[in-house]
């Protein structure tokens, strides 16, 4: 299998497993870091978890018009330990109490404040220890008037636009649009070359698997580069996974 097909529908696999969840992070690890000058105060009340190992995903990104930070992170206590470690930190710093529910296979852990929204989501990791994600939403950097996730990307009928991802990067900025729907691999991708050649769009590379159950596109138009990647294997839903990559001059 391609890499490039096999890594996309590996991703897609995670996220619409995840779409049950309070926020998609998987898919944020494909994206860049951006702005680190809010996170840095958006940090100070939210401490890693006990004897753990925490990577930043990313320090400015924007999903579904939402402004987040991002943290992944391994920890040697088991996930029951690191909840309770947020239940008593978040409680002890009030104003409000943190929130604790379950997601699939995941224990989550939030608390908001007029200027963020915190959220700590955890699992089982190696060695009995856990691993997770940390989330951190900007309140005050919404943009109430922004377009609507999927907005200016081409989008077949009867489909559900899953997640809208956009990040930047130094120079480039980077948008990642996950969508979903009922048509074989076959219809959206003759939408899709359609649809971009028809904008102005030049196709450069097309990669299929043999049995038609992935295909992936390259499309450019200037300095701006478009990726597409169709799948019908991408989770147990029987849904086809569509994923739209846009890399672009910031």
């Amino acid at each position: 299998m391609n890499n490039q097909i096999r890594n996309t529908r590996n991703m897609m696999d995670m996220v619409h497993r995840r779409i049950s969840g309070p926020f998609l992070m998987m898919a944020a690890l494909a994206m860049g870091h951006g702005s680190s000058a809010m996170a840095a105060n958006a940090w100070e009340g939210f401490p890693p978890p006990p004897d753990s190992k925490v990577i930043v995903v990313s320090d400015y990104i924007v999903r579904n018009n939402l402004p987040q930070s991002i943290r992944s992170f391994t920890s040697q206590r088991r996930p029951d330990e690191v909840v309770e470690y947020y239940l008593n930190v978040w409680d002890a710093q009030g104003p409000g109490k943190p929130l604790l529910s379950q997601a699939l296979d995941e224990k989550v852990v939030s608390k908001g404040s007029s200027d963020y929204f915190m959220t700590m989501q955890v699992k089982d990791g190696p060695n009995g220890g856990s691993r997770g994600f940390m989330s951190v939403i900007f309140f005050n950097d919404i943009k109430k008037d922004a377009p609507a996730p999927g907005a200016g990307i081409p989008v077949p009928d009867q489909t559900q636009v899953l997640s809208d991802l956009v990040s930047v990067d130094g120079p480039k900025k980077s948008r990642m649009v996950i969508l979903r729907n009922n048509h074989s691999v076959d219809y959206n991708a003759r939408f899709y070359q359609s649809s971009y050649r028809f904008e102005g769009w030049t196709q450069t590379q097309e990669l299929s698997l043999k049995d038609g159950s992935s295909t992936a596109y390259t499309f450019r138009r200037g300095l701006v580069e478009a990726s597409v990647t169709i799948s019908d294997k991408a989770d147990d839903t029987g849904q086809t996974g569509i994923l739209v990559s846009i890399l672009s001059p910031n």
